[in-house]
């Protein structure tokens, strides 16, 4: 997986923070979403903030 998310993030591999990046984006499991509709981001904020504040 580590050679896969530093392909993935390439262009940004020159960056100071690429080494903490790609240990970052493999340190866990990832869930996958889609989202389509009318205001969907506004609703997907509304949802995480909502979550936030639990």
């Amino acid at each position: 997986m580590h050679a896969l998310a530093e392909k993935h993030y390439k262009d940004l591999s020159k960056d100071p923070f690429f080494i903490e990046l790609v240990g970052y984006i493999v340190s866990g499991p990832v869930v996958a979403m889609i989202w389509e509709g009318k205001n969907v981001m506004s609703l997907l904020e509304e949802r995480l903030s909502e979550r936030q504040t639990r």
